[in-house]
């Protein structure tokens, strides 16, 4: 769903003097031909189709040991384009760490199109999926915990206020992303009641992580 959000083929007619340098993913500009892909509207076009394909099938669990690193890649790059011309906005990142241990951990046994793998006879322990399923909880919990605690360390206890949190979201709101975010244009006038409801939850439900 985020990968097919970003509209990367618009990307393409951005001034090159927009782009910023975004950590590993710069590597990719030392690849030829890198610079021509980014300037093709075309090829950036296909390249989003072929990383939502690949995501697909890595849900469904289809040649997991294949579909899985190469989605992992793909939604990798295809993060990185959209966000080179603006700021590393977070949306999206915890669901990439996810996908990149999936792709070094047992899986496709069960609820996949691979699982004929274990109906032809291999079997495996549940002890066998343990440290997997640890590593995905650990990915999601951290960068979650991590974000709750930032929040009452540079906000303090009154970080959830409606009047903070309404200036968060506006500004965030008009900061450059490759999708809009308009839907809090439309909680302007909301009462205070429902962003110090949307506050708080946000720093509950993050530290109970």
């Amino acid at each position: 769903i985020v990968v097919a959000l970003d509209n990367l083929p618009s990307t393409a007619y951005l001034p090159r003097e927009m782009l910023k340098t975004m950590g590993f993913f710069s590597a990719f500009r030392f690849v030829p031909g890198f610079d021509a892909f980014l300037a093709s509207p075309i090829a950036l076009g296909v390249f989003q189709f072929a990383t939502i394909a690949l995501l697909v099938m890595a849900t469904l669990g289809y040649r997991t040991r294949i579909t899985l690193p190469l989605a992992a890649v793909a939604a990798f790059m295809a993060g990185g384009i959209a966000r080179q011309y603006f700021r590393l906005y977070h949306q999206g990142l915890i669901p990439l760490y996810v996908l990149g241990v999936l792709a070094f951990t047992p899986c496709g046994d069960a609820l996949s199109l691979d699982a004929r793998r274990v109906r032809s006879g291999e079997t495996k322990r549940p002890e066998d999926y343990a440290g997997g399923r640890w590593i995905c909880w650990l990915v999601v919990a951290v960068p979650d915990v991590v974000a709750g605690l930032n929040k009452l360390r540079r906000g303090g206890f009154y970080w959830w206020d409606p009047i903070n949190l309404k200036r968060i979201v506006m500004r965030d709101s008009l900061m450059p992303m490759e999708f809009n975010w308009d839907v809090a244009f439309l909680l302007i006038d909301a009462p205070d009641a429902l962003f110090l409801f949307f506050g708080l939850s946000t720093v509950v439900l993050e530290i109970a992580y």
